[in-house]
């Protein structure tokens, strides 16, 4: 496990960090909620995990998270954007749970709210599976404390580099 924390820190973590970056400095609120919606990284590109839904598909989900932008304003906790994001998910078709953790992450960042959960969609539920040994993972997001507690070495990540970590690595567990 050290040896996958290295190489992650050495890549993954730095992806993340610039990532985060990229969205606390732009210009404002309705530009984090169009490039997140949007599925942007800080390369100003389409990010891979979104590639899927299509351009098409993620406008039309912009659109309909538009119309909660003030909710989005005033929101002080990571779980209530990411109620708003599934809301969005729920109306849109074409979208699934991966674009309203990747987009509720992103808005965060803007807002400096952050996981205090490891949200599991996907890649990182597949690696919470293979890690833990278990061929079934109850929950959207489980507590830090569930993976720290059997594996001390992700004890420096935030919750939403764990995320990150086990989509990253879910090959090598």
């Amino acid at each position: 496990m050290n040896n996958l924390i290295e190489e992650y820190n050495n890549s993954g973590r730095i992806f993340m960090n610039e990532l985060k970056e990229f969205y606390f400095t732009c210009s404002d609120l309705n530009e984090a909620i169009k490039r997140a919606a949007l599925g942007q990284n800080h390369k100003n590109v389409m990010d891979e995990h979104q590639w899927h839904i299509g351009y098409t598909t993620a406008k039309i989900a912009l659109e309909e998270l538009m119309k909660y932008h003030r909710m989005l304003r005033s929101t002080k906790h990571f779980s209530e954007l990411f109620k708003i994001t599934e809301k969005v998910r729920a109306k849109t078709y074409g979208i699934g749970d991966l674009w309203s953790y990747d987009t509720a992450l992103r808005i965060g960042f803007k807002l400096k709210i952050y996981p205090d959960k490891v949200y599991l969609q996907r890649g990182a539920r597949e690696g919470a599976r293979k890690l833990f040994n278990r061929k079934r993972i109850l929950g959207r997001a489980l507590d830090k404390s569930v993976f720290t507690e059997n594996f001390q070495e992700l004890e420096e990540l935030q919750c939403y580099e764990i995320e990150n970590f086990l989509c990253c690595y879910k090959s090598k567990f």
